[in-house]
């Protein structure tokens, strides 16, 4: 396979726990496209579901399948090319294990019509069984259940089954007959806490693995294959420009600078991808701009010569890329001005001198008044909801004001 050390980390720590766990938990960043080893020589970007496939079948497992409530049971083998053996292998697993099962439905056992409960007991019956080597995937358990602490009668059954299937996994010979591979049932989440604690708490059988958003390592993998053959761009600065990026959002970079009309340079294809077509009056902003910046701004800040001569050597540093390594990353503002003073001094007046210079036009100046925000939890109005709270859709003040216009002076 590829080089094991290049594989992100979520699937290395996936190979270390597929040997000595029955049952392991994936939760974090599930819903993205990730970028996986397809086999020997090639690496693709796809669904989770895809990757775990690609992995489990690298490894010899003669039935690789996933569930979920709205597609059911689909196998490895079902798409194109493949032959459909894994969903007659299921079959005769589970009716081997039933055969050999003296209790599989007890006279105590609760009786259900509920498919999910149904669905479980046949992964937990395909997992113990001791001849073919299995890997079943519980695809998106979060939207399958409600909350931990309001579980049906149904769900908490189905959940007991996860249970069971640890506990009763077998291990089994691979196809050659040299290694043994571990039955396993993967449940995929989008937290470890829409699962009851229950499930994993204090269960040796069970792991848990974060996916979490590509490192730098992880990016820089993907700009190799996928950006490799573009000229002029900054290959550094493309990392930093897209830290706390999805695989997506990557895609989505991949997918701009293939067009012709794709803006040449890191930093303007990272602004096109993320704010679309917007103009940088700060890109466009000359020196002769900032000649007399200083009459400029003098001529509406009246009786502040030192701070309007401040702002005016900040505006000019910053422009040359002089302002230091505090500021060196593309990502951080341009300059911070510190203003201090009574109230009608000119603070205002000079952030907003400052946008119509840079900017053409005092609307460019956003204002928040920070008493707003000095009570307990009022700072998520600027900053918005964390995420599982109300209103988290909706932002915040600060945030939705730069995303609409990301060229602008902030004035707190």
């Amino acid at each position: 396979m590829s080089n094991p050390d290049a594989r992100p980390r979520w699937l290395r720590e996936l190979d270390r726990l597929s040997t000595v766990k029955s049952q392991i938990l994936l939760y974090g960043n599930t819903k993205d496209s990730l970028l996986y080893p397809a086999d020997e020589e090639n690496w693709e970007a796809g669904p989770l579901r895809e990757a775990l496939f690609a992995f489990y079948k690298n490894l010899g497992y003669k039935i690789v399948a996933s569930y979920d409530i709205a597609d059911g049971m689909v196998f490895a083998d079902g798409m194109p090319g493949g032959d459909g053996s894994m969903s007659k292998a299921f079959s005769e697993a589970v009716s081997e294990v039933k055969k050999t099962q003296h209790k599989v439905d007890g006279p105590s056992a609760r009786k259900t019509t509920d498919p999910l409960v149904h669905a479980i007991e046949e992964m937990r019956l395909c997992v113990s069984n001791r001849t073919h080597p299995t890997v079943l995937i519980f695809n998106n358990s979060s939207q399958s259940f409600a909350k931990p602490d309001l579980l049906s009668p149904d769900e908490r059954q189905a959940l007991m089954g996860l249970i069971k299937a640890s506990q009763e996994s077998r291990r089994v010979a691979d196809s050659t007959g040299t290694k043994l591979l571990q039955n396993l049932l993967v449940v995929v989440c989008d937290k470890l806490a829409d699962l009851p604690t229950w499930i994993f708490l204090g269960n040796p059988y069970t792991g848990s693995i974060e996916i979490e958003l590509p490192r730098s390592a992880d990016r820089e993998k993907f700009f190799e294959l996928y950006l490799g053959g573009l000229e002029g761009l900054d290959t550094k600065l493309l990392l930093e420009l897209t830290d706390g990026m999805s695989y997506r959002d990557l895609m989505g970079i991949r997918a701009i600078a293939q067009r012709p009309e794709a803006p040449h340079g890191a930093k303007k294809l990272i602004d096109y991808f993320k704010f679309g077509v917007q103009e940088s009056q700060w890109e466009s902003l000359k020196l002769k701009d900032l000649a007399n910046a200083e009459e400029v701004l003098g001529s509406r800040v009246l009786g502040q010569p030192a701070a309007v001569n401040a702002a005016c050597d900040m505006l000019r540093r910053a422009r040359l890329h002089l302002s230091g390594a505090q500021h060196s990353s593309p990502t951080k503002p341009r300059g911070v001005l510190f203003f201090a003073g009574p109230t009608g001094v000119g603070k205002t007046e000079l952030a907003k001198s400052i946008a119509n210079l840079v900017f053409g036009t005092d609307e460019a100046c956003a204002r928040f008044d920070m008493s707003e925000y000095g009570v307990q939890h009022s700072d998520q109005r600027l900053l918005g909801a964390p995420p599982g709270y109300v209103g988290y859709e909706a932002g915040g003040q600060l945030t939705n004001r730069v995303r609409s216009n990301p060229f602008s002076v902030l004035l707190f």
